[in-house]
């Protein structure tokens, strides 16, 4: 994901603005291959490219301890 959000930053310009924030030991819990990008692609091509406003793609993980 952050591969292709820096594709995009330069693509895009000052119209993106990337923000992230990840919580401690969010990188390593397992998830899928993949499970987050098409959301943020879906996010960047459909609010973005069809417009001429900039925007912003905002990524926040955090890990619920309480889960198992």
């Amino acid at each position: 994901m952050r591969a292709y959000l820096e594709v995009e930053s330069l693509r895009l310009g000052e119209r993106l603005k990337v923000e992230q924030t990840i919580g401690p030991g969010v990188l390593k819990v397992l998830m899928p291959p993949f499970s987050f990008q098409p959301l943020v692609e879906n996010a960047v091509h459909h609010g973005l490219h069809s417009s001429p406003r900039a925007g912003a793609a905002a990524a926040h993980g955090l890990r619920d301890r309480t889960v198992a």
